[in-house]
């Protein structure tokens, strides 16, 4: 799948999905901006993408802050001469019980995971408009449909992301821009690596059999399953897609009991 002609920004690139997805733009053929909160994270990724023969350039912002993310899509215009693709992937996440919630930390998830992809795509459209259409992808999440406690902020932000991109969908359809939301399962990340390397020994096998029972497939997803299928929804191929969440989760949200 060539998708030579897009310059696509991807934030919260610098590992994890959002790595995965990067990769697999440039294998693509497209234009990759990286952008990560960690300025090194970032460079580091954008690096690894030119050194194995990609185009890349870094693009460090925190997406809550309206100026930086101003500044992120100048740097991607500047660097490429066009921005024709945004997948909104960067997140912030932490497992809290609802009465022990404090409002600083309700507040951000809520700027990254909802207010960073206000501010990202609000500020990317004009771009897009002047390329003559493009594409906008959430990266939002099984928890948007069904969740589990400790996760009220997570959940409240991943759900208003689903109504968002069908919004969005509607206004932005005139200007040739289609906007669709992923919603992953669980994916074999470092962050979910670290997650089971936190258990004791006797406890990690466990956890994993645990976790893959709510499943109808006997293993985790991979970044690179998340990037194929948003590589999909970027292309000509799905033109006519717009508005829609696709779920990508081993069969979890197919589960009544």
């Amino acid at each position: 799948m060539s998708l030579k002609d897009q310059v696509v920004i991807i934030t919260g690139a610098g590992q994890g999905i959002g790595l995965g997805i990067a990769q697999a733009f440039a294998r693509a053929g497209s234009a990759v901006v990286i952008n990560d909160v960690n300025a090194e994270t970032a460079q580091a990724a954008a690096q690894s993408i030119v050194a194995a023969g990609g185009r890349a350039v870094a693009a460090p912002a925190d997406i809550s802050d309206r100026a930086q993310v101003t500044a992120m899509c100048d740097a991607a215009v500047a660097a490429f001469g066009k921005l024709t693709t945004l997948v909104n992937n960067a997140g912030w996440f932490a497992f809290t019980p609802f009465l022990e919630q404090t409002p600083d930390a309700w507040q951000r998830t809520l700027d990254v995971d909802l207010s960073g992809i206000f501010h990202c795509t609000q500020v990317a459209v004009p771009h897009m408009i002047a390329a003559g259409g493009g594409s906008v992808v959430n990266i939002t999440s099984v928890h948007a449909t069904a969740t589990i406690p400790g996760t009220v902020a997570y959940a409240a932000a991943k759900t208003g992301v689903v109504g968002m991109t069908r919004t969005l969908a509607l206004e932005l359809g005139k200007h040739n821009i289609r906007v669709n939301c992923v919603s992953p399962g669980a994916i074999s990340t470092d962050a979910l690596k670290k997650y089971f390397d936190s258990l004791p020994p006797d406890r990690r096998e466990q956890e994993q059999t645990h976790m893959l029972g709510f499943q109808a497939l006997p293993f985790f997803g991979t970044p690179e399953d998340v990037a194929e299928l948003v590589l999909f929804v970027c292309s000509d191929r799905a033109r006519y897609m717009t508005g829609t969440e696709l779920v990508i989760d081993g069969g979890v949200l197919a589960r009544l009991f």
